[in-house]
């Protein structure tokens, strides 16, 4: 999910259900980007370097043809979060814990 801004209970909403918030950084906001329903996004994250607010390269495949690419931050503040995420979502992570025990 790509957004300027984040509340609080949307960011932590995105994150249960397995979804990655990005930021975009301020020259790639939503009226800059001009995304249209042919367009592609692809999204970078290299696994070691997942943290809290690390960067996310993000690839744009207009259905022109055209690309654009950026850098956005990834709008994650715990290592939790991380982990959340990485399993896939809250449900999975619980379903882990679970099959663990």
């Amino acid at each position: 999910m790509l957004a300027r801004t984040f509340e609080r209970i949307h960011r932590s909403n995105l994150i249960g259900m397995g979804i990655l918030p990005l930021r975009l950084p301020c020259e790639y906001g939503p009226q800059a980007l001009k995304l249209t329903a042919g367009d592609v996004l692809e999204i970078r994250v290299d696994d070691q370097l997942f943290a809290p607010r690390c960067p996310v390269g993000v690839n744009v495949r207009r259905a022109a043809g055209d690309h654009i690419s950026f850098s956005a931050t990834a709008a994650i503040e715990t290592m939790t979060e991380v982990e959340t995420l990485k399993a896939g979502g809250i449900h999975l992570l619980i379903l882990r814990d679970i099959m663990a025990s």
